[in-house]
């Protein structure tokens, strides 16, 4: 005669079962959320940083360029998007980098840079109807430059901060000067600056 015999577990292995139970969704739950952070952070996109200027082909040949250096301004390695680099000091310690740059066709045209440089010094932007009011003429080798002077605050650090800067337009494209640097350094070498952009020289017309 066979006897039923039925299982009995005790409370307390019982107890030991849910616990293991509980420590393994714990973990599982711990590398789940692990890994979803990663590839949250893995998907962060990089920061781009900005063009120099809004639209323009720096890859195509430029034309031949001649210019008188003020004197101080130190020449710079080669940068990209420039045909020329300098940098400008003053007695304080104050600097204000000078580049210059070519672009077949309008560059992006003008209201489109003017805004791109007044959000430089944190200015806010303004519309075509306003270009005439901030735009000076100069005048250089075979028409006129628009010259653009412009006060404000460095966006990363608060500090004053002013930009000069000049458009050519020719018949093979834009030329852009630009000046931007420390205000009181900008000041004292504006007078170079605008000098060095009369002084320019285009060979191949």
């Amino acid at each position: 005669m066979r006897r039923n015999h039925k299982l009995y577990e005790s409370p307390g292995s019982t107890l030991l079962w849910l616990s293991r139970c509980s420590f393994a969704l714990l973990l599982l739950a711990v590398a789940a959320g692990c890994r979803k952070e990663e590839i949250e952070v893995y998907r962060i996109p990089k920061e781009v940083a900005p063009t120099m200027m809004a639209t323009g082909d720096m890859d195509q040949p430029h034309p031949n360029v001649e210019w008188d250096t003020p004197p101080g301004w130190e020449k710079q390695p080669p940068k990209p998007m420039r045909i020329g680099s300098f940098l400008a000091k003053d007695k304080d310690g104050g600097t204000a980098d000078i580049s210059v740059s070519f672009f077949g066709g309008d560059a992006g045209g003008v209201l489109a840079n003017v805004n791109r440089w007044r959000k430089q010094v944190s200015l806010a932007e303004v519309t075509k109807n306003d270009l005439d009011s901030l735009t000076t003429a100069v005048d250089v080798e075979g028409g006129k430059a628009m010259l653009f002077d412009m006060s404000g605050t460095d966006p990363q650090n608060g500090k004053k901060t002013r930009m000069v800067a000049a458009m050519v337009a020719r018949a093979d494209g834009m030329w852009v000067y630009k000046m931007l640097g420390d205000e009181q350094t900008v000041a004292q070498q504006k007078e170079a600056f605008v000098n060095f952009v009369k002084t320019a020289r285009y060979p191949n017309g």
